[in-house]
């Protein structure tokens, strides 16, 4: 204890007279502070790296997590929580190693800024053609509102109808057992459909086979158009000596 040093900030708490007199006799003539053995700024500990250290470090505010409630606690929570320091300063070498490169990424990062800007303008540009619109919106309201009343008739409408749906309902499911009581007939005539299957595909082959006749007697039918069509007038031409013949043969038909 003779060689080490204790330094302190100004706080009132650290500097009042029953402070100073503990921390004088257990570091004599090595005391830094406010009525010290060594004049001290109230704050400029801050400037100090072990300050820094101490006050970057988690585990400075994990001691007080854990709620000590006596002063050995507190000890035993602090020097538990230093003994991880070493750790964590471990790490600092590589956060410092990837320094340059976050330097490095600094220029590409401020090139961006412009289109960052320009997009940014370019949406504010946009925002006194979308509040022109409100007014419009805003003039399609009353429409809208307007029309509230008969879209409520319609779903009012629609709504009394439920009822009579409703009502079909039980009719419907009467008809249930006599559809599914067809069911067994309408499976029983199933075989006798497929047995007639081929039978029927037999004399697809023989349709086939026969409308090539068919296709060819149509030129024939065709050349005797003309002909019955020639005739046509003569048959009309006797049409008024058959009327005239009529009221002979209504005459004998009582004899």
């Amino acid at each position: 204890m003779e060689e080490m040093w204790f330094q302190q900030d100004g706080a009132t708490a650290h500097t009042a007279r029953a402070s100073m007199t503990v921390i004088r006799p257990m570091f004599p003539q090595h005391v830094v502070s406010r009525f010290g053995d060594v004049p001290w700024p109230p704050t400029l500990t801050r400037f100090i790296c072990l300050r820094f250290l101490s006050l970057g470090l988690p585990q400075i505010e994990r001691v007080y997590v854990r709620k000590p409630r006596t002063v050995d606690d507190l000890k035993v929570s602090i020097r538990e929580e230093i003994a991880t320091v070493p750790q964590q300063i471990a790490t600092v070498p590589q956060e410092i190693s990837t320094v340059p490169q976050q330097i490095a990424t600094v220029p590409q990062d401020i090139a961006t800024v412009p289109q960052q800007i320009a997009t940014v303008s370019q949406e504010i540009a946009t925002v006194p053609q979308e509040i022109s619109t409100v007014p419009q919106q805003i003039a399609t309201v009353p429409q809208d509102i307007a029309t509230v009343p008969q879209q409520i008739a319609t779903v009012s409408q629609e709504i009394a109808t439920v009822p009579q749906q409703i009502a079909t309902v039980p009719q419907q499911i009467a008809t249930v057992p006599q559809q599914i009581a067809t069911v067994p007939q309408q499976i029983a005539t199933v075989p006798q459909e497929i047995a007639t299957l081929p039978q029927e595909i037999a004399t697809v082959p023989q349709e086939v086979a026969t409308v090539p006749q068919e296709i060819a007697t149509v030129p024939q039918e065709i050349t005797t158009v003309p002909q019955q069509i020639a005739t046509v007038p003569r048959q009309i031409a006797t049409v008024p000596q058959q009327i005239a013949t009529v009221p002979q043969q209504i005459a004998t038909v009582p004899q």
